[in-house]
């Protein structure tokens, strides 16, 4: 979500997933093809994608794809939030945003740690929160729990804050509910404090700024060995997946659109058809891709005795944009043999002389003209250029 609405620097959209390995590198020796895997990565909203050895794990059996999928980002950053903070048991933690899915993630890991949950939550989300055992729920929306906390606490505060709150005057709260020498994971992207800004309001606060992506990229031996960790505990009786909404990679704007609105309870799941999720096959890629050679051959054929100036193939916008479910039949609309046929089966000269033309144009002779031709190699006449386009039709 961050990536799509400009948060966070460019790149692939979709950071976990859930599905097969396809190919391995040479120095792979952790997974090998056709494992079932979980992961995490750049660029998940797709076939397929690339990514370290180190980012991901065996799924183990038990669990659907989809709740598998809720597992890598959520788990993993709030198991590196509280590995740096660490947790006591008889603390009290305030976790903002628990409904969704680190918050969910965090409350797991807290009630495990035998430590006291303090949440917010808007409205709507608050029942289910307490369906899962939390009893200190504050509103999300206003900045009121930051004193409302102290309240319950005895003025005491929290001893942890796992933030990703920052409209105005929300830091501010929580950290005016922070004990002295308190800890304060911060998780959002923007306008948040630097470290120099909370040494300069809070110089007693433990102080971090988690950014999960940046840690795949420079420690993913550490964040593979806390992905381990979580998925190992996926059991009935200690971590379970988060709660989700599944949307198929059609509509992945509208599921955007709907975590915008911030309506939704976890995670929201990303799902291919099962088309796409297989790799491509020879013998259906070979299947569509021979109708496309013929057919280009035989409009060779059909107009080899006339002088063409150009010769122009037709083909598809599957090639350029792709489609759901047609992963062979957009691949072979964009095989460079295809696109390269028309030059191909021009090279000849008339039928009456039959020789190759030469690879080079020349001017013409006229100063006023700036045509080019191409000279045949046996009877030397000038011949019109076959220009060779392979233009997409644009289907409605």
């Amino acid at each position: 979500m961050f990536r799509s609405l400009g948060f966070i620097e460019e790149g692939l959209l979709g950071r976990e997933m859930c599905g097969h390995v396809l190919k391995t590198g040479a120095e792979v020796s952790t997974v090998s093809p056709g494992d079932h895997i979980a992961g995490l990565g750049f660029g998940a909203f797709g076939p397929q994608m690339i990514t370290h050895e180190e980012l991901v794990t065996g799924a183990p059996p038990g669990f659907s794809v989809s709740e598998l999928a809720t597992v890598p980002s959520a788990l993993v950053s709030a198991a590196l939030s509280f590995e740096h903070t660490g947790l006591e048991a008889g603390e009290r933690v305030l976790i903002h945003a628990g409904a969704g899915g680190v918050g969910l993630a965090a409350i797991q890991l807290v009630q495990a740690a035998g430590t006291e949950v303090f949440a917010t939550a808007s409205a709507p989300k608050q029942d289910y929160l307490r369906s899962l055992g939390v009893t200190q729920i504050f509103d999300s929306r206003t900045t009121a729990f930051g004193q409302e906390i102290l309240e319950a606490t005895g003025g005491k505060g929290v001893d942890v804050v796992l933030n990703s709150l920052t409209g105005e005057g929300f830091i501010d709260a929580s950290l005016s509910c922070l004990r002295q020498g308190g800890r304060f994971v911060e998780m959002a992207r923007r306008d948040i404090l630097s470290e120099e800004d909370m040494a300069a309001a809070r110089p007693d606060v433990d102080y971090y700024i988690l950014e999960l992506d940046v840690l795949k990229k420079t420690e993913p031996a550490r964040v593979g060995r806390v992905l381990r960790d979580m998925v190992a505990r996926l059991s009935p009786a200690d971590l379970k997946p988060i709660i989700h909404s599944r949307w198929p990679l059609a509509e992945a704007g509208d599921a955007l659109a709907f975590m915008r609105s911030a309506r939704h309870l976890g995670k929201i799941v990303v799902t291919t058809p099962p088309l796409v999720r297989g790799r491509l096959r020879q013998d259906r890629f070979e299947e569509v891709l021979w109708p496309k050679i013929l057919g280009g051959w035989h409009l060779h054929r059909a107009t080899a005795q006339l002088d063409l100036e150009f010769f122009i193939l037709f083909s598809s916008r599957v090639g350029v944009m792709g489609n759901l479910g047609q992963a062979n039949h957009a691949a072979a609309k964009r095989t460079p043999g295809l696109r390269l046929l028309p030059s191909q089966l021009r090279t000849t000269c008339s039928p009456g002389c039959g020789k190759r033309l030469q690879a080079r144009t020349v001017n013409c002779s006229r100063p006023s003209c700036n045509r080019k031709y191409r000279r045949c190699c046996g009877c030397r006449q000038r011949l019109n250029p076959l220009s060779a386009f392979l233009t997409l039709a644009w289907t409605r």
